[in-house]
């Protein structure tokens, strides 16, 4: 039943992509869900199983958390205060660049878990969908990996990887607002 649910995900996924002439530059899939990304970052699908496809774009985004063993790894959230704060201080260090780096630099939070690995996933918290929360696991189970391990190194690299990627998509909205507003 599990497998002739993925083959029928997969066949939606893909006539999807045809009609919408989604081009995917990078995907990823796991028991829980697929994303994949356009070349030019501006547009992502996502799907969870035996769920429609969504395209969303980066004001779709409200937060991106990366959860390692159920605890917070980084966070990137959307938000006027740290942005703002940030791109205040790197306008007034460095021009116009300063204060895009500075706003995104201005919402990043970070708490890190040392000890071994049993489960990675990155929530995307999203607007105006009837499913708010798309969870994208990169590694789950009862064994303890340990981070130097190759099943941790490899599900840590991924995971990061999805992070930075979904970080730079979201931020496409704010740092166009911060680029339109500091050259007014």
């Amino acid at each position: 039943m599990a497998t002739e649910t993925a083959n029928n995900d997969v066949t939606t996924i893909n006539s999807f992509m045809e009609t919408t002439q989604f081009q995917p530059f990078k995907s990823f899939q796991s028991a829980n869900g697929m994303i994949a990304i356009n070349q030019d970052y501006s547009k992502i699908i996502l799907c969870s199983p035996g769920q429609q496809p969504h395209v969303i774009y980066p004001s779709d985004i409200i937060e991106i958390v990366l959860e390692v063993n159920d605890s917070i790894e980084s966070k990137s959230t959307s938000g006027i205060g740290g942005s703002l704060t940030g791109a205040a201080l790197g306008g007034v260090l460095t021009g116009g660049a300063g204060a895009i780096v500075g706003a995104i630099a201005g919402k990043n939070g970070k708490n890190t878990t040392t000890h071994g690995v049993t489960s990675i996933a990155i929530k995307v918290v999203l607007k105006r969908f009837s499913a708010p929360l798309f969870t994208l696991t990169f590694l789950d189970g009862e064994a303890v990996w340990e981070r130097t391990s190759m099943v941790g190194k490899a599900s840590l690299k991924r995971s990061n990887e999805w992070w930075a990627i979904l970080s730079v998509f979201k931020d496409q909205t704010n740092t166009s607002l911060v680029t339109h507003e500091t050259s007014k």
